[in-house]
């Protein structure tokens, strides 16, 4: 990694050239590196942009032996970059692969066989075959079984499952080879963080970061790094850590603009966060608006338009109207909630490619809190907020991690959702002393993500592993 850094932009250059040209082996020996990089780096807008180039360069061109591989490496680069954005290339680009047939190097092997199952199956659209991938979990080679139950996990999240995702990540992890090197192994801890914040289990999340943050800094992975770095703020802060919160969103805002928008964006909400933490209401949804005009500026090359309904947006907007609705004077955050309502049909709308059922859940625990706490149709926002999880098979969502901390610090009993109005949380934001976050002794993880993970144990010591169903697409954070 530290090789490819030192000449990505030379490369990078010589790689334009040949597919200008086009100049087939040269092609496959670049991105077959540099799409490698990218990918470990998380940087995925280069390979998503480069991803139909590619295919069309190498397109009727037939590789001999020596350069073979370099190019099933390439082209698997560039389908799986298709994979993330549901494009029409998909289907020629797997073609290409396919009909390299299999490598005779064992991993190279594995991932072609699991991606180009994967393609196959046609997650999430018409004619999909839910079994296949699934199939690949009971693989006598543990690279394919372990790459399989990767892309479950990530399947059952975006499914709105993300207590078999934990399962399915938990699976993972023991299969994959002690030679493989660190990266995929701190790619799911960081997975499998991320699934225990959504449970609000911050002792778990924080763990998991904690083995993956080493390697992914290592790597120059910058957006993983930055996001692991915003969960174990966010974790400090849950558990009354104030002070190492604070210190590890300082440590954010020096990467600030280094990686792509995944990182910025956890630096802006881990910052709204931690202002809001201490007091501070008007700068922390100050912050908590920017990063929604960042997330809307975000644009995928390669990726189809869809008016404002990314994922990434739509979690921008959530996560600010959710904010506005508990701390907002008056009608601040009315056009956030209107925008956000404007898009909620088109979110279900079973046509869309890649349908996210945890975006689904997203707008709808936007729109009931919003209404619920600024007294909008109170009776049925309480309804919508407390139904988003059900429908979209989630676990409660904790939008707002710094009026949890807040509430500890305060030793007060946590209100359900029904006992709330929004002047009273506001003024109980405004009567806590600014940086008063102790921290409580002995806290056990919550009891869902804990019998979670009892039950997988007893599943994987006494049961043959099931094979789960497949339900929609894979997350673009992909294995």
């Amino acid at each position: 990694m530290d090789a490819m850094r030192s000449e990505e932009t030379n490369l990078a250059d010589v790689l334009r050239e040949a597919l200008v040209e086009p100049d087939p082996p040269t092609v496959a020996t670049l991105f077959a590196a540099l799409g490698c990089f990218w990918v470990i780096s998380g940087d995925h807008p280069r390979t998503i942009a480069a991803a139909g180039a590619v295919s069309r360069a190498l397109d009727g061109w037939t590789p001999g032996a020596g350069a073979a591989d370099r190019a099933r490496i390439a082209l698997a680069v560039a389908l799986f970059s298709t994979m993330l954005t549901a494009g029409e290339q998909r289907g020629p680009v797997a073609e290409q692969l396919r009909a390299l047939g299999p490598s005779d190097r064992p991993a190279l092997r594995a991932v072609t066989t699991v991606l180009l199952t994967t393609a196959a199956a046609g997650l999430g659209g018409p004619g999909t075959d839910p079994d296949a991938v699934a199939a690949l979990t009971d693989d006598p080679d543990p690279v394919v079984a372990s790459i399989a139950w990767h892309w479950i996990s990530h399947e059952r999240e975006n499914s709105g499952d993300p207590e078999g995702a934990i399962d399915a990540a938990t699976r993972a992890l023991p299969l994959i080879p002690a030679d493989e090197g660190p990266w995929r192994l701190a790619v799911l801890h960081t997975q499998l963080s991320g699934l225990h914040a959504q449970f609000g289990d911050a002792e778990l999340a924080g763990h998991h970061a904690r083995i993956a943050l080493p390697v992914l800094d290592r790597l120059g992975a910058v957006d993983d790094a930055t996001q692991g770095k915003a969960v174990l703020a966010m974790a400090a802060l849950l558990l009354g850590d104030r002070d190492e919160a604070a210190a590890l969103v300082d440590q954010l805002a020096d990467v600030a603009g280094q990686g792509t928008f995944g990182g910025s964006v956890s630096i802006y909400t881990s910052r709204g966060q931690l202002a809001l933490a201490d007091g501070d209401v008007a700068g922390g949804l100050r912050l908590h608006r920017e990063a929604v005009e960042q997330l809307r500026q975000v644009r995928f090359p390669g990726a189809e338009r869809v008016g404002g309904l990314e994922p990434w947006v739509i979690f921008g907007e959530a996560i600010a109207l959710s904010a506005f609705a508990q701390l907002g004077e008056g009608d601040d955050g009315a056009d956030l909630y209107a925008d956000l309502r404007a898009k909620a049909l088109a979110t279900v709308d079973a046509e869309r490619p890649l349908l996210d059922v945890p975006v689904v859940g997203l707008v709808l625990f936007g729109l009931g809190i919003w209404g619920a706490l600024q007294g909008r149709a109170a009776a049925g926002g309480r309804r919508t907020a407390a139904g988003a999880g059900r429908a979209a098979r989630l676990p409660p969502v904790r939008p707002d991690d710094a009026l949890a901390a807040r509430r500890r610090a305060d030793r007060a009993p946590r209100p359900g959702l029904a006992g709330r109005d929004g002047g009273g949380v506001r003024r109980a934001a405004r009567a806590r002393p600014a940086g008063r976050c102790p921290r409580r002794p002995g806290r056990r993880p919550l009891s869902l993500a804990t019998s979670c993970g009892t039950r997988s144990a007893r599943r994987a010591g006494r049961t043959p592993r099931p094979r789960p169903r497949i339900r929609a697409a894979p997350s673009p954070r992909g294995p």
